[in-house]
Parts: structure tokens; C-alpha cells; sequence
């Protein structure tokens, strides 16, 4: 894992340039009681907006995911289920980020994967109350298990369930029956 102390974030990159913000990003993390989505300004949106920016990761958010999985480890389980999520995002769409080319660093990403895999099989069974979150945490496993176009599907699912209703409206009565 690379210390966040490291000069070398400075040599990844982010949707803004050099990385070498990453670090106190991944602390105002840390210094959360609690993970939540939706807080616009706040450091779970700062960092997706940064390493995650309209589903396109970089090599600082391939660097920043054990950091990602610590941090969630350390706080509850809401918190836990989010960042799995995110990481499962990161992970979804890894081929098209910008690779991670120290081999240190590509081993304590896929040392994170492997343990993101079983933490969000325990998850899973979990009561989870939110269904967006339940389905995100089955496309986190897929895109874990390499399933990535599985893996998109579920995560974009309400999109695509918009897109549908865009074109064909609410009415089911002619659905195809299978």
C-alpha cells in the first residue's frame, strides 16, 4: 500500500492533474464518523469527483483503493457497503483506467480486490436496507469476480430502467412474456 506520505502520488494523476491531494482527500475520509453519499462538497463526493469523475478511474484511484478498503474497515458497516461500492466501481471499469505501473503498488490493488470480494460477500447477507445500495454491492461482486459487463449493468440499472421508460412509457401491458 503506498504510504500517504509518499512523494510518488505526486507522480500519479486525477481528473484535475498530480495526485499529490490524494492523501488529504483519503484523510477527511478517515476523520468521518460516518461514509455517506449525496454531500456535494463533501469528502466522499470531493474524492469520486477527483478519482472516479463520471466513471473514468486513473492511477490515483487504482493507488487510493486499499486505502479505500482500510478506511472502511475502520468505520461501520453503512460506511463499509459504500466504499466496497466504490472500489467495486473503481474495479468495474480498471482496464480502461490508467494502469498502474509499479508493481508494488498493482499488488496491494489486487491484495485490496481480493479482500473487497469477501467483505461484500459478508455484506451481502447483512441486512441492507437501501435496494440502490443491495444492487450496487452484487455489481461490486461481479466486477470483483471479473464480471464486469455484469457488473456495469447492475450499476447502471436505474439509467437503463429510465431509458425504457423514456421510450416506451409505463404501460407493461404489452411486455414481452417469456
Amino acid at each position: 500500500m503506498l504510504p500517504l506520505d509518499s512523494p510518488m502520488w505526486g507522480e500519479l494523476n486525477h481528473v484535475y492533474g498530480s495526485a499529490e491531494d490524494s492523501p488529504q482527500m483519503l484523510r477527511a475520509l478517515e476523520k468521518l464518523d460516518q461514509i455517506s453519499w449525496g454531500e456535494s462538497s463533501g469528502p466522499l463526493d470531493t474524492f469520486i469527483s477527483a478519482h472516479y469523475h463520471q466513471g473514468d478511474p486513473n492511477s490515483a484511484a487504482l493507488a487510493a483503493v486499499p486505502h479505500l478498503l482500510r478506511i472502511g474497515k475502520s468505520k461501520g458497516a453503512g460506511s463499509l457497503t459504500r466504499l466496497l461500492i466504490l472500489i467495486g466501481w473503481i474495479e468495474s471499469v480498471r482496464d480502461d483506467a490508467a494502469p498502474l505501473e509499479a508493481t508494488a503498488l498493482l499488488a496491494a490493488y489486487d491484495e485490496a480486490i481480493a479482500e473487497a470480494l469477501e467483505l461484500s460477500l459478508e455484506a451481502i447477507q447483512l441486512p441492507i436496507t437501501d435496494n440502490e445500495d443491495f444492487r450496487h454491492v452484487l455489481g461490486a461482486i461481479a466486477a470483483f469476480r471479473g464480471k464486469k459487463f455484469l457488473a456495469l449493468r447492475l450499476f447502471e440499472l436505474d439509467a437503463l430502467y429510465d431509458e425504457y421508460l423514456e421510450k416506451h412509457g409505463e404501460d407493461f401491458t404489452n411486455r414481452p412474456k417469456f
